[in-house]
Order: C-alpha cells, then sequence, then structure tokens
C-alpha cells in the first residue's frame, strides 16, 4: 500500500498482485494483499467485478432451500433408518455424510500454507465453501464486501440455522403437528455434527496469523486484516463465542455417550436415547462411542494450522499423524452398521492422507 511506503506484504493471489509500483493491485483490487473488492463488487479469480443480480439470487435461493429442508432432512433419515427394505437408502445418505466430511477435510486442506499446483489451488478456492468460506462464489454480495462483514456472516450460518430449528419446532408445536421435543434434540444435534469440522476450524480461524516479510501478521483467511488490529480483535470475539458454543457440544455429546448403556437399559429413558440418535444411528452396538473421535478429527486438523501457520512441514507431518490414527482406530473398530461404510470412510482417509504427505514437495523455500 502506498500509505504503507516501501512496506513488503506477501500476497497470496498471484492474479491481483502484478507488481510494479507500491500498492499497485490489479483488476480493481484494494487493501493489504490486494484483498479486498470495493462495495459491490465480487472477486472472480482474476478481478473484481460489479455483483450480478442472479448471484444474490442463487445465495437467497440455496439459503432459503436449506431453511426448508433442515427441518425434515435427519427425520426423513431416521425413518430410512428402520425400515430394512431402505437400507440402501440408508447406505447411500451415510455416504453422502461420509463423503460431506471429506469435502470439509479438503477445504482443510486448502488452507495450509504450502505452494500448491494451480490446478489444486482452484479445486481448493472452490471446495472452501464447505469451510463456510466462499468469497469465488459471490459471498461478498450478500455479506458485504469488507473481510470482517464476511467473517461475522460465516460465523452466524450454524447458530441461525440451530434458532431456525427451534422456530420451526415451536410453530409446528404451535399448529398441533405432534413434533416430539426429541426430533428437535436429533435434529439439532445433527446439524452441528454434519458441519463440526467446517464450523470448529471457523472458530480456529482468527487465531492463525501469517507473518509478511515486513514483520507483520494478517489473518491467514482475511489476509487485508493486520492481527492486532480492531478488526482482527472482533474476530477473536466472534471466534471464541463459536469455539465455545462447539466445546459445550462436543462435552454434552461426551456426557451422552458416557450414560447412553445405562439410558438403554431403563424404559423411562428411552426418549433420551431417542435424542441421542445423531451421534450413534451410523455405528454398531458395540462402537457406540466412535461418533466422538469422529468429531475429534476436524478440530485435530486444524490445530496444526492454527499453532504452526508459519511452518508448513509441521503442519503436513501432524495433519497427517491425525489422520494416520483417525484411520487406525477405524480399522481396529470397523464402527460403521453397512461393512461397506468402514471400506468406503477408510479408503477416502488414506486418499487425504496421501494428498498431504503429497503436499511435501510443495513445501515453500525455507527462509535462512
Amino acid at each position: 500500500l502506498e500509505e504503507e511506503g516501501l512496506d513488503v506484504y506477501k500476497c497470496d493471489n498471484s492474479a491481483a498482485c502484478p507488481g510494479g509500483r507500491p500498492g499497485n493491485c490489479a483488476g480493481a483490487s484494494k487493501g493489504i494483499s490486494c484483498f479486498e473488492c470495493a462495495d459491490g463488487q465480487q472477486w472472480n479469480g482474476e478481478e473484481c467485478r460489479p455483483c450480478q443480480g442472479w448471484v444474490r439470487l442463487g445465495w437467497i435461493v440455496a439459503i432459503v432451500g436449506v431453511c426448508a429442508c433442515l427441518p425434515f432432512a435427519h427425520r426423513a433419515k431416521m425413518e430410512y433408518t428402520s425400515q430394512t427394505r431402505e437400507i440402501l437408502v440408508f447406505t447411500f445418505l451415510t455416504i453422502l455424510e461420509i463423503g460431506g466430511n471429506v469435502l470439509q477435510t479438503l477445504a482443510i486442506t486448502g488452507q495450509m500454507t504450502l505452494e500448491w499446483p494451480q490446478l489444486l489451488v482452484s479445486m481448493f478456492s472452490l471446495l472452501q465453501v464447505f469451510a463456510f468460506e466462499a468469497a469465488d462464489l459471490g459471498l461478498s454480495c450478500v455479506s458485504g464486501s469488507r473481510p470482517l462483514q464476511q467473517f461475522g456472516f460465516q460465523v452466524a450460518v450454524l447458530p441461525c440455522g440451530l434458532l431456525w430449528l427451534l422456530l420451526v419446532h415451536f410453530l409446528f408445536r404451535m399448529l398441533s403437528r405432534g413434533r416430539k421435543l426429541t426430533d428437535l434434540m436429533a435434529s439439532m444435534g445433527q446439524m452441528v455434527v454434519v458441519c463440526f469440522q467446517a464450523v470448529s476450524n471457523l472458530s480456529m480461524v482468527p487465531f492463525m496469523c501469517f507473518r509478511h516479510p515486513t514483520g507483520r501478521h494478517s489473518n491467514l483467511q482475511m489476509l487485508s486484516i493486520l492481527c492486532g488490529s480492531d478488526d482482527h480483535a472482533a474476530m477473536m470475539i466472534m471466534g471464541t463465542c463459536l469455539g465455545a458454543l462447539l466445546c459445550a457440544f462436543w462435552a454434552i455429546c461426551v456426557w451422552i455417550l458416557w450414560r447412553l448403556p445405562s439410558w438403554s437399559m431403563t424404559e423411562n429413558y428411552q426418549h433420551h436415547v431417542a435424542a441421542s440418535e445423531f451421534l450413534i444411528d451410523k455405528f454398531r452396538l458395540d462402537s457406540w462411542w466412535f461418533g466422538l473421535p469422529l468429531l475429534l478429527r476436524g478440530p485435530l486438523l486444524s490445530l496444526p494450522l492454527l499453532l504452526f501457520t508459519n511452518n508448513p512441514a509441521t503442519q503436513v507431518v501432524m495433519m497427517s499423524l491425525t489422520l494416520i490414527a483417525y484411520v487406525v482406530l477405524l480399522s481396529l473398530a470397523w464402527p460403521f452398521k453397512v461393512p461397506i461404510l468402514n471400506a468406503v470412510d477408510a479408503a477416502c482417509t488414506w486418499a487425504l492422507i496421501l494428498l498431504i504427505l503429497g503436499g511435501s514437495l510443495h513445501l515453500p523455500a525455507m527462509d535462512e
């Protein structure tokens, strides 16, 4: 930036940083590392362009569609679970859930500070939507162009989704549609489980700061936000609140699984078991606990990005070890009810391990 004199900032996008005079950004981008577009514009991968009406409409349709499906998705899945003839449908839905976890893991992998080939960079950029970050898909057109506004929008997705489920529950009760509290608890739990990896990563994003050549630090995802600034402080507050919500959820899950064996043997607690289906519906009875390591995998994959933001080699090692530990536990427990699901999850995890280990070929040059 011109007002910063000759300070040098690392640029994450070569298309936006053409070089030349200090503060020169391409494609009408602006800000530190040429990360921002003006109000009412979006970055399309090459330049900032005015937001098109169809982009806003697409986001609105997507949000409305998700809101319409949320109250019924988990209930429909459980109905399929209870019918033997529909086991193929249940298996398909569970494979979709496993696939969602894989896509979230890929999105987290794309945040590693490696010098990935351009093809993978483009793929990771698209997959960031599974980490609740979709700048290239026009997120700024609905959330605002400021990075802090975009982060606030991302953080609000899960709490707003839970509040929506709560509102729908009370509406059903008012209309005497007979929706039970156990259905609400199971649906809310399933929603958090499905996006736990992405949301746990999002809660850690404010604390991921990488170093510029000047010695100053920027947020890893919001490059124009300097660590220590007022915007960064606001990000940390939002991330801490979101992280506290996830920690509370995980603690509740631990308590549920600890109490579940005794609940299942007592008729008076069957409604507790029904409300806990989101944790155990995919697993065999002797592996009822496997939901916990499945939940932990996401935060443990994001933790190296937080602790070793400026050390990509350590990121590769720690993330690989996390996935190896998970696949070993998966192989020992073989927890899924449908055997093919174990094989699918194991194969996907090994593919992720190979991808991350392959990332060691793209480590940036080490400072002398």
